[in-house]
């Protein structure tokens, strides 16, 4: 650890920058950025804000070399460093500041007003209590753990050996631990107070303990406990609750195999959720039913029956089955010992209520086969806990990627989203009412481009008391009554041409598939998201209840990852342009101030600049793209463009992008304006039926406005993209000869065999894809067989005169490589200009680092080669 007075750094940096700033008058007396100096840079992360907001903590990581760990004074001229320093966290008394060193192999923490450092050799993972008073470390040294209290009020240690596990109530004033040693195993629970005073739970026990679990109110304490079985893959488990801990109150124990509710063969796995209601009166955990044999085999042949009717295809079998046998959740009333399984076969899946009285239950196969993923449905069941008793509340429910359905964390209410309108059902009156008909504004989605039913903007939760449901529009917030008969728009971002989102929970709630909303405390306050619709402006803003919202910050920049201290109105928050690496930057009610900014070095290269290009789509339509300068732009000179396209990109015009070769989609813009290039990212959007048509358009009009600007060599343009925009490249060169060059990853050529085969990944066939989904068709093939091939690169090969780059990874699970393929044999047997890049193992996006340099290496060489007029790399060459 260094301790270093900041005034010095502030010093050092100013006079830095003002050497730079002289250097800098002509860019040619900077350095140009080369793949040799991408080392140099870092990833500002780790970041964290002390409860009372006079620290905050940063670190600088590394793809090679050592990251290192900051924690520095927000208002004095201190900063602590901390060399290859991880986990980082201020205790809630704002009076020290641990860490784990990796290296060192230790935990160490530092007394932030003396900046005197201690450490505990093995040190792995640590927590503070809630005062801040004392700091659990657990330490392991070979095969030995052990779990230390330090008291620092005291100045004295605890320590417990052959610790297993541990867990701290949730405001970290109670410990609950486990011991194992000499086939002996006990769980205890101790009091953070100063009074060491352990209490045995359970003792001497021949069964191993895990999974301990707190309540919320931080009084009740569940935990398994490992049964002796002969089967050594399924081990069945005990379910143990006390419900006041240190009151040597009695321990309520389930036991799966002795339990009258329990089905023969049921067992309870080690991998069970264990959640506590509020009132500690009911216990949820899952149950493994009994594994039933589906089918026999009658034929001695290894052989796989595929039916047409069948509701999953084979390959997604495995999967149904899970549906239908996986663990079920279940509910025990410890005191009465009562017992209900809350899933069934029938209806396998369940979603409780926020006050866990309730279950929503529901069946993922019930409508079944189903080829559109956008339009997916299930019928929702609501189950009274108490009595077991379920009807059917809401029939052919949107269920899928999008929100549609959330609990109030009360448990009166269930909010829903259907027919363009969001509903809320009254659990105890057994209503339903439309809240927002007759709304002046849309709470579909109006830009949803994609085929399927538009889904909604969103709902982030419920206000406290299940008071309100809060409701999204294109731009704005809404509070609505769960009667609808009270509306109110807590922001005014439409006129404004701001889109507000609340930022983050003040309370969350469990979180089932999304069902489940979260609480917001209006009387405390929200902290709002803002974006310029137009702009691409970022930032974070405070909304008072009824009184006008106060901005954080609002800037031509991109903002991101806000941090609020707990006790008081400070916060910290990242900030960056296109050429300005990111900064951390610390608020206030009375400054704001850069903390620190990350790779300084940054001033020592040009850097260019990034530009808001606005153009016209198709149909009319207003569209805006992003355009990067090269770093030595000099006017009057016309440079070389590559054109990234992936459907809406101009949000990505204030991002900073980190030099690097390690890029999983061989792409990084930086390599490429620092060498001369502009690059453009355009928007896009889609006429259904007709996406690669769409695509050419945008993309060609786009770039026909920033040839308007003088500024770029017609004859030089290059085009990529991946995935999707991998589909949208290799069609568009198809139809246009506007690029000299062009690159597609993994790319969908042929939409008819890619409609009528699998996405591996899900298991499933491609027709979603296609009907409900980004391939943007309003129906199958066999309905729209000329619009599928029109759009299909394959199908349009002849008119391919663009030299195209195409690479995949041969386990691709999402677009199989065999798509890939077929535009390969295409523009062979054309006798096109093209080369094909296959990396064996690698899936969608590349994970081995060699491949990720490769790759990116290959794309900037391919681009050099017919833009710049560089050297043809051998690789190029047919042979």
């Amino acid at each position: 650890m260094m301790k270093i007075k900041t005034d010095t750094l502030k010093f050092i940096t100013v006079l830095y920058v003002y050497i730079v700033a002289c250097w800098g008058v002509h860019s040619q007396e900077l350095k140009k950025l080369t793949p040799e100096d991408y080392h140099l840079w870092s990833t500002l992360g780790h970041m964290n804000i002390s409860d009372n907001g006079r620290w905050v903590s940063y670190a600088f990581l590394y793809k090679q070399g050592e990251d290192t760990l900051f924690a520095k004074h927000t208002q004095k001229d201190i900063l602590y460093t901390f060399p290859s320093g991880s986990q980082g966290t201020f205790s809630p008394d704002n009076t020290r500041f641990a860490y784990i060193d990796p290296v060192k192999k230790e935990a160490r923490w530092i007394n932030l007003t003396t900046g005197k450092e201690h450490s505990l050799p093995g040190g792995f993972q640590y927590d503070f209590s809630g005062d801040g008073r004392f700091l659990v470390v657990k330490t392991r040294k070979d095969e030995h753990k052990a779990l230390h209290i330090l008291d620092f009020k005291n100045n004295n240690q605890q320590t417990i050996p052959d610790v297993a596990q541990y867990s701290l109530n949730v405001d970290s004033t109670v410990l609950a631990y486990t011991t194992e040693a000499d086939g002996a195993y006990t769980v205890h629970v101790v009091g953070l107070n100063g009074k060491w005073n352990p209490e045995r739970i359970i003792e001497n026990s021949a069964n191993r303990y895990s999974r301990l679990t707190w309540d919320t109110t931080g009084k009740h304490l569940a935990f398994l406990e490992e049964m002796q079985t002969d089967n050594k893959k399924e081990k069945n488990h005990k379910v143990h609750y006390g419900p006041r801990v240190n009151s040597h109150a009695r321990v309520y124990t389930f036991n799966p195999l002795t339990h009258p509710g329990l089905q023969k063969g049921s067992y309870i796995p080690g991998s069970s959720r264990l959640i506590l209601s509020e009132d500690g009166e009911r216990i949820f955990f899952d149950v493994q039913p009994p594994k039933t044999e589906e089918t026999k085999k009658t034929e001695k042949a290894d052989v796989q029956v595929w039916h047409s009717h069948d509701k999953r295809t084979h390959p997604a079998k495995a999967d149904a089955a899970w549906w239908s046998q996986s663990p079920k959740l279940s509910v025990w009333w410890p005191k009465t010992n009562k017992f209900l399984q809350i899933g069934t076969r029938e209806q396998p899946e369940v979603i409780l209520t926020g006050d866990s009285r309730h279950a929503l239950t529901f069946n993922p196969e019930d409508y079944t086969p189903q080829f559109k993923y956008g339009e997916d449905y299930i019928d929702i069941h609501l189950k009274e806990l108490s009595t077991g008793k379920s009807n059917m509340i809401i029939k052919k429910q949107p269920y899928n990627i999008y929100q549609h359905t959330i609990v109030s964390p009360g448990g009166k209410y269930i909010g829903y989203f259907k027919d363009k309108h969001w509903w809320v059902y009254n659990i105890q009156k057994d209503t339903h009412t439309n809240i927002t008909s007759g709304l002046e504004v849309s709470v579909d989605d109006i830009t949803f481009d994609r085929s399927g039913p538009r889904p909604p903007y969103g709902s982030p939760g419920w206000t406290k008391d299940d008071s309100d449901i809060l409701i999204y529009d294109q731009f704005d917030i809404w509070r609505i009554s769960p009667d609808g008969k009270t509306r109110n728009k807590l922001t005014d971002g439409r006129a404004q041409g701001i889109i507000y989102r609340i930022y983050e929970p003040v309370e969350n709630g469990q979180h089932f598939f999304g069902f489940t909303g979260k609480c917001f405390d209006l009387k405390k306050g929200l902290t709002l998201e803002m974006w310029g619709n137009i702009t691409k402006q970022s930032g974070y803003a405070l909304w008072k209840n009824n009184k006008e919202i106060r901005q954080l910050a609002f800037k031509d920049k991109w903002l991101y990852g806000l941090q609020k201290s707990k006790r008081t109105d400070s916060w910290m928050y990242l900030e960056s342009t296109y050429n300005i690496p990111p900064g951390l930057v610390y608020t206030d009610k009375d400054t704001t101030q850069l903390i620190v900014q990350g790779n300084p070095h940054y001033t020592q290269y040009p850097a260019g600049k990034s530009e808001l290009i606005h153009y016209t789509g198709p149909n009319g339509e207003p569209l805006q793209g992003a355009l990067f300068y090269p770093s030595d732009y000099r006017p009057g000179k016309k440079y070389p463009m590559v054109v990234h396209i992936y459907e809406k990109k101009s949000q990505e015009l204030y991002k900073y992008i980190t030099p690097s070769l390690e890029m999983p989609t061989g792409f990084n813009p930086v390599a490429f304006t620092s060498d001369g290039y502009f690059v453009f990212y355009p928007d896009i959007v889609y006429t259904l039926n007709n996406p690669g048509i769409s695509a050419l358009q945008c993309v060609t009009a786009g770039v026909n406005q920033v040839l308007e600007t003088g500024h770029v060599n017609k004859e030089k343009i290059g085009l990529i993209g991946h995935s999707y925009g991998g589909y949208e490249t290799s069609f568009i060169v198809s139809q246009t000869d506007m690029f000299a060059a062009a690159v597609a990853g993994a790319p969908k050529t042929d939409l008819v065999s890619s409609y009528l085969g699998f996405v591996w990944n899900d298991k499933r066939p491609s027709f979603w894809r296609f009907e409900a989904q980004q391939s943007r068709f309003l129906g199958s093939y066999y309905r729209y067989k000329k619009e599928y091939i029109n759009n299909s690169p394959v199908h349009q090969a002849e008119g391919i005169q663009t030299p195209l780059l195409i690479w995949h990874g041969d386990k691709d699970g999402q677009v199989d490589w065999y798509q890939s393929i077929e535009l390969y044999l295409a523009l062979r047997r054309l006798e096109k200009e093209s080369v094909f890049l296959v990396y064996p193992g690698e899936k969608h996006n590349f994970r081995k680092k060699e491949n990720r340099v490769d790759l990116t290496r290959r794309t900037k060489k391919w681009f050099d080669y017919y833009l710049k007029n560089d050297e043809r790399k051998s690789w190029m060459n047919p042979e």
